[in-house]
């Protein structure tokens, strides 16, 4: 009987070293297991705007360990027939990993909610870099300073009030805007450039903005009436730091 305690304490203690050892193997042999994604084949390079093809890639498997950190932004290869016809966004290179994000495309359309409407600003392109802004991006506009009612002598000799050319050096911001579109892109640069889509009326900024009824928002308001005032002249930007 004295050997029963020992022997129960034994056959314990090899149950646990089993058990620890089935999770041990189990473990590592998680990171044999393979997970494969969607690579750029070998010696293959794909120009921006080509059609993507089945022969451009190849599968790229991945330890199960380290893929659960890539599935999140990286394509499966299971998915690989998602990404046949649709056009790369950007220049790759051979067994360069395909992610999510390179799979962008442009909106269909402008996005608009019940209360809001878009309007289309004429912006000065000699001091507007078009591609450097993206649609959500936040700006202020610069509008020239209200005219001044000037006196002008009609022909039967009388004066008659006039509205003369906005003061010197005054300038008004009005903003925030959230840009919807410039011109006809309603993306990044490049997913247009990969739609093969021509960039057109880059001098056009589509904004949002809030309507109660029939009544504009004050900021909105306050643009249209410079824009009227001024017969829809060009008017300059300020691009605001995007939000992280």
């Amino acid at each position: 009987m004295k050997g029963m305690p020992g022997l129960v304490i034994a056959c314990f203690l090899g149950i646990l070293a089993a058990g620890l050892n089935w999770f041990y193997l189990d473990r590592k042999s998680r990171e044999f297991e393979k997970v494969s994604f969607v690579s750029v084949a070998p010696d293959t390079q794909i120009h921006v705007g080509e059609t993507f093809a089945a022969s451009h890639f190849a599968e790229m498997p991945v330890p199960e360990v380290a893929a659960r950190k890539l599935e999140a932004v990286a394509v499966l290869w299971k998915d690989l027939d998602t990404v046949i016809g649709m056009n790369a966004v950007r220049n790759f290179d051979g067994q360069e990993l395909l992610l999510r994000k390179d799979l962008e495309t442009p909106p269909a359309e402008l996005e608009l909610a019940q209360d809001e409407r878009a309007m289309w600003i004429p912006v000065d392109q000699k001091n507007f870099v078009a591609s450097l802004v993206v649609p959500g991006d936040e700006v202020d506009f610069l509008l020239p300073g209200a005219r001044r009612a000037a006196p002008v002598v009609s022909t039967d000799g009388s004066p008659s009030p006039t509205l003369a050319a906005p003061a010197a050096g005054h300038t008004e911001i009005v903003g925030p805007f959230k840009v919807l579109s410039i011109g006809n892109r309603l993306g990044k640069t490049n997913v247009l450039n990969a739609s093969r889509v021509p960039q057109l009326q880059e001098n056009i900024i589509t904004v949002r903005v809030k309507m109660s009824g029939t009544t504009l928002d004050e900021n909105s308001q306050r643009l249209l009436d410079a824009l009227q005032t001024t017969n829809y002249r060009e008017v300059g930007l300020l691009l605001r730091p995007r939000k992280k």
